[in-house]
């Protein structure tokens, strides 16, 4: 539950709610190499929130909101559909986690976190030479 920012009149909150991967609306801009990076293994797939009854408690003067939120995680799932068919076709270039997290939303154990941070630094060397040459190409 984040905080509403208010900002030159208009209430505001992560954009990420409406469009969690943005990836259609650079394609849109014109961006022609688009660099996904994402937070899960290929396979991922959110699931419905099983907290979307306390939406109306904290925001239930913004019904839209709720709607969308309810909705996040097909949202979600569609994007990681297009992205996956998007790689396939070699339209956009993917780094994502090589395995499953170990580790939840807000992980504090520091041994966890080490392990992610390491996966995400050894995937990454192991795709630069891949995503050098896709960037040339």
């Amino acid at each position: 539950m984040a905080p509403i920012v208010n900002y030159q009149g208009m209430d505001l909150l992560d954009g990420g709610i409406s469009d969690p991967i943005p990836i259609r609306k650079s394609i849109a801009d014109g961006n022609t190499k688009n660099v996904v990076i994402l937070t899960r293994n290929y396979g991922y797939r959110k699931k419905k929130s099983r907290f979307s009854w306390a939406l109306g408690k904290f925001y239930k003067q913004y019904p839209h909101l709720i709607k969308t939120m309810q909705a996040r995680y097909e949202l979600y799932n569609t994007a990681l559909d297009f992205i996956e068919e998007q790689e396939k076709n070699g339209n956009i270039f993917v780094f994502r986690p090589s395995i499953p997290l170990k580790v939840g939303r807000v992980e504090r154990d520091k041994e966890r976190l080490m392990e992610l941070y390491n996966v995400g630094y050894n995937d990454a060397k192991r795709l630069h030479s891949n995503v050098r040459s896709w960037l040339e190409a």
